[in-house]
């Protein structure tokens, strides 16, 4: 399994994003990002990707 977390900055809004993602068997993908605005509207989303590839036997 991969873990990698990224970093965006969005200046316009005084934001940050960060994207957490997770690669793992069969090109599985979890990717969480999380909105830290300095509100109380913080808004977290989440999306699940498969992606599976079939070989004919």
């Amino acid at each position: 399994m991969i873990f990698k977390r990224s970093f965006i900055y969005l200046k316009a809004i005084n934001s940050v994003i960060i994207i957490d993602s997770f690669i793992g068997q069969k090109e599985t993908e979890i990717t969480s990002t999380y909105n830290l605005a300095p509100t109380l509207n913080c808004q977290k989303s989440r999306s699940i990707q498969f992606n599976y590839k079939f070989t004919k036997i």
